[in-house]
């Protein structure tokens, strides 16, 4: 699992795939089990780009592997188990505001 990956650098990206991709060329793991892996992120929360953190990683995650179709799967996460729904709707106008940013992805 690899969480906060919008504050991911694309050095970190580089070597995270190199182990991702091993993860993922086992077809199964013990037991016959699915073997999974998941990316969590958003990018309206980045925050480490003095570090170069690089939140464009997650917006094209997609883009990063061979057979997106087969290897990665995107859902969006509508319930905000963090917040309030008062800090929710004060904070909103603002995501509103990043037009290059897709702001209601998450990606797993």
């Amino acid at each position: 699992m690899i969480d906060e990956f919008q504050d991911t650098s694309t050095v970190q990206w580089m070597n995270f795939k190199v182990l991702l991709n091993e993860c993922m060329s086992h077809a199964t793991g013990h037991n016959d089990q699915l073997v999974n892996n998941l990316i969590v992120g958003d990018v309206k929360q980045s925050i480490y780009r003095w570090r170069s953190g690089d939140w464009r990683l997650l917006n094209d995650i997609e883009r990063q592997f061979d057979n997106p179709r087969e290897q990665v799967f995107v859902t969006d996460l509508s319930t905000n188990y963090r917040w309030s729904a008062t800090s929710s709707a004060l904070t909103t106008p603002f995501s509103r505001r990043l037009p290059s940013m897709s702001t209601s992805r998450n990606w797993r």
